[in-house]
């Protein structure tokens, strides 16, 4: 400004001072650019950051410096906003660092220093452009989303009208290619009970549900799982619903085959373990057990069954009840079988075995079930211990009796015995020179003895069992009875020969009552022997279900027992040989129990009796 500025100008300059100041200090990117040459007069400092370059490096530049459009057409949108007055317009400019960004420009012409220049001012648009071209292909990702996806979903407004519906949708619900956009969704489904959901659902609830019935268009169904929940609008209000729906009928048929057929395979599990367990106890039961059909074939045996026949099962199956094995037993189980059948009631005997000494109770019964064919279960139990307990019981309550009154006897008699035999000695000593006396005192003297012998084994025979047992080895035991026997061998010419197993176990023994078992055995043996023969007395150890055992057997060279000797030969009294009192045997018998042991009588295959006495060993 001089002195030859008037007023009007003064006044402009201070505007424009002001207008520069304002320019200068604006946080918006503002140039001042000649619209010929599009050379930038004037850039304030935001610029200058917005672009990277100094204001004076930007006022040395034209905006064809930056742009990226060509000059012609950045100097025809100039001359455009001077003609106007004033115009928008969006260039891509290329900052100093490189970076292109899109920008929105204001041109408008102003007169400064007396010449028209164009204001830019800029704007940053780069965001927002990019921002709206990721609206617009993500709505159209949405509908290629919503038409190509592989569930069925439709997307509809407020209204209920459709805005978006994926081909899956029209395909599951019958609708072919139809155009559904802008039709309402109660003229395509009945609403009923579904109104009130969408209603719930345009509230803003979401729902679903696992399994439903749907019925569609053409009245067909089909099971459905389904999903309703709201879309909003930009603002956040809801603008209408999204229905999911799948269709899961060959799910849910499949599903209900799975549980059908793990319910048959469980069945068949139950079946299976119950036929095992059924099994189980047929075979753990004792008792042998049949099971034939009409006809009497085995359709069925037990373990025990099996071992008493010899075979397994599939062996025994189809078999006659007769063919089992041989023996009484299977020959009367037939008979029973044949009973049953023809009186159609249950039956039942007892079975004894000569040859294995066992008894049996054979029971039969029928079983007829509707439905299922006729079989006759046949039960064979086994009764030999119970019987042998049994006529053990009635043994000992005999023995008992027995006993009592030959202790009585024994008391009694001794006394008189012994006056007879001290008379008898005074009367040897009284005439020991008168021969024709002779005869008779040894008749006398062997009778004496005699009846003292008996009264000694009466005594023993009625004496209580209380005796005290002590752990100890038997083989002193048999060696001490043979030697009390010797002399008695020694006069009848016969050898007595020892076996005994080494080592043998100990066992709990009264070792006095032991010995007094064997010498009886060993004595009766070699009463039973020839001249010139033997008398064997063998000890072995074994072991029979688990448990273990002393065997002893004394054979004696004799003819053995005869069939009713093996019968009565543990009664009391019963004897056959001249002079026995009978009561050696009982007496053995007796003292084996009180060890919980047992004694038999049979005859050697070599020939010659034998008697077997077992006795329990002591654990190691």
């Amino acid at each position: 400004m001089n002195e030859r500025d008037g007023p009007g100008e003064r006044a402009v300059l201070t505007v424009e001072g002001r207008y520069r100041q304002i320019f200068q200090q604006n946080g918006a990117v503002q140039l001042l650019v000649e619209p010929s040459t599009g050379r930038i007069v004037e850039a304030n400092p935001a610029a200058a950051d917005f672009y990277g370059h100094a204001q004076a490096t930007l006022q040395a530049m034209r905006i064809s410096d930056f742009s990226l459009l060509p000059e012609d057409e950045v100097l025809q949108a100039a001359e455009l906003a001077v003609s106007v007055g004033g115009h928008y317009y969006g260039f891509p400019h290329r900052l100093a660092s490189g970076e292109v960004r899109l920008v929105e420009i204001y041109a408008g012409p102003l007169e400064l220093d007396r010449r028209t220049l164009l204001h830019f001012i800029v704007h940053d648009v780069t965001e927002r452009v990019e921002a709206v071209a990721n609206l617009r292909k993500s709505e159209a990702q949405v509908r290629l989303f919503v038409e190509y996806a592989p569930a069925a979903v439709a997307m509809l407004d407020k209204a209920m009208t459709y805005v978006l519906v994926s081909q899956r949708w029209l395909a599951d619900h019958g609708l072919g290619r139809r155009d559904l956009i802008g039709l309402s969704h109660y003229d395509i489904f009945p609403a009923g009970p579904w109104r009130e959901v969408h209603r719930r659902c345009l509230e803003g609830a979401v729902e679903h549900c696992d399994e439903d019935l749907l019925t569609r268009a053409d009245g067909s169904t089909e099971w459905v799982q389904w999903e309703i929940r709201p879309w909003r609008e930009d603002t956040g209000e809801i603008g209408g619903i999204i229905i999911f729906t799948e269709i899961i009928t060959a799910r849910k048929l499949a599903e209900e085959n799975a549980r059908q057929l793990a319910a048959e395979r469980a069945a068949r599990k139950a079946d299976q373990r119950a036929a095992t367990e059924w099994q189980g106890t047929f075979d753990a039961i004792e008792s042998a057990i049949i099971l034939a059909d009409e006809a009497g074939v085995i359709a069925r045996a037990n373990r025990r069954a099996q071992d008493l026949g010899a075979r397994d099962n599939q062996a025994l199956v189809g078999l006659p009840v007769r063919q089992v094995g041989p023996g009484p037993l299977w020959q009367k189980a037939g008979d029973l079988v044949d009973a049953v059948r023809a009186r159609r009631r249950p039956e039942s005997c007892q079975v004894r075995d000569p040859a294995s000494g066992q008894t049996w109770e054979l029971a039969a019964t029928v079983y007829e079930e509707p439905g299922f064919d006729l079989r006759v279960i046949v039960v064979a139990r086994d009764l030999t211990e119970i019987i042998r307990l049994q006529e053990t019981l009635r043994r000992n309550e005999r023995m008992s009796m027995m006993g009592s009154i030959a202790a009585g006897v024994a008391h009694e008699v001794r006394n008189p015995l012994f006056g007879i035999s001290s008379t008898l000695d005074a009367f040897k000593a009284r005439f020991p020179d008168r021969p024709e006396f002779q005869r008779y005192h040894t008749v006398l003297g062997d009778q004496v003895e005699r009846l003292s012998a008996l009264m000694r084994d009466l005594l023993e025979y009625g004496k209580p069992t209380t005796v005290e047992f002590a752990v100890g080895q038997l083989e002193g035991v048999l060696r001490e009875a043979v030697r009390h026997c010797g002399p008695l061998a020694d006069s009848a010419g016969v050898s007595v020969r020892v076996d005994v197993e080494q080592p043998l176990p100990a066992m709990r023994m009264a070792a006095g009552r032991l010995t007094q078992v064997f010498r009886n055995l060993v004595e009766n043996a070699v009463q039973h022997t020839p001249a010139g023969r033997q008398v064997r007395l063998r000890a072995v150890a074994a072991e029979d279900r688990g448990s273990r055992w002393l065997e002893c057997a004394v054979t004696d060279g004799g003819p053995g027992f005869s069939v009713e000797d093996l019968e009565r030969v543990w009664e009391p009294f019963y004897t056959k040989r001249q002079g026995g009192t009978g009561l050696g045997l009982a007496i053995v018998q007796r003292i084996v129990e009180e060890h919980d042991g047992t004694v038999t009588a049979s005859n050697d295959m070599g020939g010659g009796g034998m008697v077997r006495v077992c006795l329990p060993a002591v654990d190691s």
